[in-house]
């Protein structure tokens, strides 16, 4: 069984916009590492060869940029950056849509579908496996999350932020993967299916566990989402629409039956799943529980421990970058130098946790401290210079006699000498005045050009 991958990173960001509004979201570096490099080494370790990176029309200037990233970094998978055009509220089953309209995809082909901003050590040949096995028409990656986002403070003006909780039912045996929906949709009482109670009795509905946002979609699931045109969002309505159709009954279509529907979402998956992949359910020595699924779609989950992280607001973002060094050291060799060979580094009087990293061809100067901290490529650190929970990005600077306590310098920002700054954020290209005493401020530009 062949899988085609597709990371979406058409999104704008909207939960991270102090950081997405001057650098694009799939760029935004994660221990040193550009973002993206994550997804695409998920994909090679489980021996994807290529993947689709999805974006949108508006960062096709950027997609010499993005297709640099395996052989920057040195990554061996092949890319196409193909983009999407925008309607009035694009969603990502829009994205789906258009690569089927495009011929980027072929119905007959399974699909990892995953987003940019998943970071996790978890090995994907474990989830193809439970695919293949399962001959399953979705397959979803659930993990605990690894840390509360309200341990995490944010750099700027102090905000609230509402964690947002999935409700996932599972059942034995797979565990079948019975319901996905949002806490929010509901609000003292859920409403479940006769339908799916008599088939699973025993169901165990979590609110504990993150949606990874990577999906394994079995053949002919993607024709579904090409016709069914009210579908906009992969997550909040094909995959409940796919789990759903575990508990209808299969449509038998009538011989003389020849003419192409009007496309409609409340068609049922189960309308549009390749009769081979069922063909030896139909056996009589079928199990009952295997004999029922015959024709239908049929969903499962997999949890895993490994280290995962959707960084796709400013809280996790930050959470992913104090513990890379952690998950590199779950992922199969090689791995990243947290200190980069071509890094300059004093030899004396310098104390770098070891939990920090430091990229290539970054300068440190004397009794320079730093304490769970990343540091990009390019970078020019002073002497006496103590950062604390920092994530400092190529080409930076920050001169003598400063300390940064919880702060993001982007790229091409500049600390003057004697700064004391705590939970700030320093945009692209932007400088702190020497002397600037600040806290819990954001020093950007937001209307200046995207960087890449």
């Amino acid at each position: 069984m062949e899988f085609k991958a597709v990371i979406l990173a058409g999104g704008k960001g909207s939960r991270m916009t102090d950081l997405t509004c001057q650098m694009l979201k799939c760029l935004l570096p994660i221990g040193g590492l550009p973002m993206l490099w994550y997804p695409l080494r998920l994909l090679q370790d489980a021996g994807v060869k290529s993947a689709l990176v999805v974006v949108s029309e508006q960062m096709k200037n950027f997609q010499r940029e993005i297709c640099s990233v395996p052989q920057q970094y040195e990554l061996d998978i092949q890319l196409e950056v193909p983009f999407v055009v925008e309607g009035e509220d694009p969603g990502t089953a829009d994205s789906l849509r258009q690569l089927r309209a495009a011929d980027r995809l072929r119905a007959n082909t399974d699909l990892i579908v995953l987003s940019c901003d998943l970071v996790t050590a978890c090995p994907l040949r474990r989830l193809l496996n439970v695919h293949r096995l399962e001959a399953a028409a979705l397959t979803a990656l659930f993990a605990a999350p690894p840390v509360e986002p309200d341990s995490v403070t944010v750099p700027g003006p102090k905000t609230r932020h509402k964690p947002e909780r999935d409700l996932v039912g599972l059942a034995e045996p797979g565990p079948r993967l019975c319901l996905l929906a949002s806490e929010a949709d509901f609000e003292e009482e859920m409403a479940l299916r006769l339908a799916l109670l008599r088939r699973h009795p025993r169901l165990v509905v979590r609110r504990d566990l993150l949606d990874a946002h990577l999906y394994l979609l079995g053949p002919g699931l993607l024709d579904f989402v090409a016709k069914s045109h009210a579908l906009t969002s992969v997550k909040g309505e094909v995959v409940p629409q796919v789990i759903r159709a575990q508990y209808r009954r299969p449509r038998a279509p009538a011989a003389d039956d020849q003419t192409d529907r009007p496309p409609a979402a409340a068609r049922s998956a189960n309308d549009f799943l390749q009769p081979a992949r069922f063909a030896a359910l139909e056996k009589p020595f079928a199990e009952p529980e295997e004999a029922a699924d015959a024709g239908r779609a049929t969903c499962f989950a997999m949890t895993t421990p490994a280290r995962t992280w959707r960084a796709n607001t400013t809280a996790a973002y930050l959470a992913a970058n104090r513990a890379a060094t952690r998950l590199w050291a779950e992922l199969p060799e090689p791995r990243p130098a947290r200190l980069h060979p071509e890094a300059v580094i004093p030899t004396v009087k310098v104390q770098i946790s070891d939990d920090s990293v430091v990229g290539a061809q970054s300068q440190l100067s004397e009794k320079t401290t730093l304490e769970r901290t990343v540091v990009g490529r390019h970078c020019q650190l002073g002497a006496r210079v103590r950062l604390v929970d920092c994530i400092v990005m190529d080409n930076a600077r920050v001169h003598d006699d400063c300390t940064l306590i919880n702060c993001v310098l982007m790229a091409s920002g500049v600390v003057e000498e004697r700064c004391q700054l705590r939970d700030c954020l320093v945009g692209v290209r932007q400088t702190v005045a020497a002397g600037s005493s600040l806290n819990r401020e954001i020093v950007s530009q937001r209307g200046s050009d995207m960087e890449v």
